[in-house]
């Protein structure tokens, strides 16, 4: 499965919504760097343990994700929110595939930047078949941490998604942080689906992930 981009509807579910103070503010990048990397970490679990914000991400994954798919799917239980701010090394995400964190290969990500993304503020993917091909190369010449970021990088793209697009891609995509050198941080939220009926491993079916209430 190759990546892709699909639009969804960002008035609906607006998810930025939840890190302003008011509905004046426009661009949520913008907004947040304004406050310290603290603040905002605190802002993050504050959403995260919200009634609504729960609520409202599980009413995007029934109306928004499950209407991608012919059977039913189980979700990830709560999203990852994460902040890349500028000139942060320690917030850089090295280089992976999620298969190397024990997540199977029938499970499918989903990307969502709360703002327009297009440079080292976004993440960053190797198309499909080159990852696949990357990925056994490293495997099998056993490459260290830093040997898999130098080959990756030099195929790595950023991920170019405006307001109102989530990246749909695989588990097996090669994919990561670089240094935000642009003058904002970025904000965004993943997070994983895969079929109700199929196996689950160490990320479980009521521990990871939940099934979609009717």
């Amino acid at each position: 499965m190759e990546a892709k981009y699909l639009n969804y509807n960002n008035k609906k579910f607006d998810f930025s919504s939840f890190f302003k103070n008011n509905q004046s503010v426009k661009n949520i990048s913008h907004y947040i760097a304004k406050f310290p990397k603290d603040i905002i970490k605190k802002k993050i679990k504050v959403v995260k343990e919200d009634k609504k914000f729960i609520r409202t991400y599980k009413n995007f994954i029934k109306t928004e994700i499950q209407k991608l798919f012919k059977y039913e799917i189980v979700f990830q239980k709560l999203p990852n929110i994460r902040v890349l701010y500028p000139n942060d090394i320690e917030a850089v995400v090295p280089y992976h595939c999620d298969k190397w964190y024990n997540h199977s290969n029938d499970e499918i990500n989903f990307w969502l930047p709360l703002h327009q993304v297009s440079s080292t503020e976004s993440m960053q993917i190797v198309n499909l078949n080159k990852s696949i091909e990357l990925e056994k190369k490293i495997l099998n010449e056993k490459f260290s941490y830093n040997k898999i970021n130098k080959l990756i990088s030099k195929y790595a793209k950023p991920v170019k998604c405006d307001f109102g697009k989530i990246l749909k891609f695989s588990p097996l995509h090669l994919h990561g942080n670089v240094i935000n050198r642009t003058k904002f941080p970025r904000i965004s939220i993943d997070f994983r689906v895969k079929k109700l009926n199929s196996k689950f491993r160490s990320k479980t079916l009521g521990g990871y992930f939940d099934v979609i209430k009717k």
